[in-house]
C-alpha cells in the first residue's frame, strides 16, 4: 500500500525560490477515481481524486506535506475523461484540484489532489456503496487528442476486481478497484466493512481507502 512521507520530493533537484509557492500539475496519463457524492435533477455532483503519487512540480525542490499543503492549487495538464465498465461517460475540463488531507496513520500525514464538481452526465454513473461510492475512473488527455492507457493484466490466481473501467470499450479494461481485508479491522468511514481499496492499473496499485494503525 503506497504511504507518504511526511516529507516529500516532486520533479528535478531544483530549489524553489524562499516563500515561492510550489507549481504543481497532474500531467497527460494520469489515472484517478470519481465518486457520486449526489443527484439533483441532472446533476451530478463528483468528488475527483488522483493518488498524490502522479503530483508534479516542474520546478522542483522540496514540496512540504503536512498542513501547509493542504492547499494547492494543482493544476490538470489537459482534459478530464470519465469512464466506467462501458467505456467514455463524459470528458471535459475542470479547474485546479487542491491538495486535502485524507489520511494520518503509520504512514504519516497524507494528502493527495482533490476537487468536487457538479456535471450533467450523458449517462448516469452507477455508485457502489461497498466501496464508499466510488462509480467511475477518470484519466488526464491530450487537449482534442484521444485518451490512452495501457490495458491492466492481472496475475494468475488474483481476486476478482470490485470495480472495472474500460476506456476504450474494447472488453480489457485499464483500470481497476481492489479490496482485501484490513488486517488491523481499522478503515475510515463508512460502511464499516473494514476493506482495503486500491486503484489498480497497469503501472501498480495506489491506496484509496485510510486503513491501518
Amino acid at each position: 500500500m503506497t504511504r507518504l512521507l511526511l516529507l516529500a520530493f516532486f520533479g528535478a533537484a531544483v530549489p524553489a525560490q524562499a516563500g515561492e509557492a510550489p507549481i504543481l500539475e497532474i500531467p497527460v496519463g494520469s489515472l484517478g477515481v470519481a465518486t457520486v457524492v449526489g443527484v439533483k435533477g441532472d446533476q451530478t455532483r463528483l468528488r475527483l481524486v488522483f493518488p498524490a503519487a502522479v503530483v508534479e512540480n516542474p520546478n522542483g525542490g522540496q514540496v512540504p506535506a503536512g498542513e501547509t499543503f493542504t492547499k494547492g492549487p494543482v493544476t490538470i495538464k489537459g482534459e478530464l475523461v470519465l469512464f466506467d465498465r462501458s467505456g467514455v461517460v463524459h470528458r471535459f475540463t475542470a479547474k485546479p484540484f487542491t491538495m486535502r488531507f485524507w489520511c494520518e496513520n503509520d504512514g504519516g500525514y497524507q494528502v493527495r489532489p482533490e476537487l468536487e464538481l457538479s456535471l450533467t452526465l450523458p449517462r448516469a454513473l452507477v455508485p457502489q456503496p461497498a466501496l464508499q461510492n466510488l462509480a467511475g475512473f477518470i484519466v488526464v488527455a491530450p487537449k482534442g487528442k484521444p485518451p490512452t492507457l495501457p490495458p491492466l493484466t492481472r496475475p494468475a490466481g488474483a481476486p476478482k476486481l470490485a470495480l472495472v473501467g474500460d476506456l476504450d470499450g474494447d472488453g480489457r479494461p485499464e483500470a481497476g478497484l481492489e479490496t482485501a481485508p484490513d488486517p488491523a479491522n481499522n478503515c475510515d468511514g463508512k460502511p464499516r466493512n473494514n476493506l482495503t481499496i486500491e486503484l489498480v492499473m497497469a503501472t501498480g496499485a495506489e491506496s484509496l481507502r485510510c486503513c491501518g494503525p
